[in-house]
């Protein structure tokens, strides 16, 4: 299961396990644009993703 942003820090259910992981070749980066919470459909805002 990958997760990322408040998914890893909050993610709203239990769990039995937690592992740290690296993904070699990316980064988070504000590479993804959003009008969810982030902005509106006419100027959405930037979100985090992997790039």
């Amino acid at each position: 299961v990958f997760a990322y942003g408040s998914l890893m820090w909050n993610p709203g259910f239990a769990y039995t396990d937690r592992q740290s992981a690296a993904l070699d070749g990316f980064h988070r980066a504000f590479c993804i644009y959003s009008h969810h919470y982030r902005g509106t459909p006419a100027k959405p805002g930037l979100v985090l993703g992997l790039d």
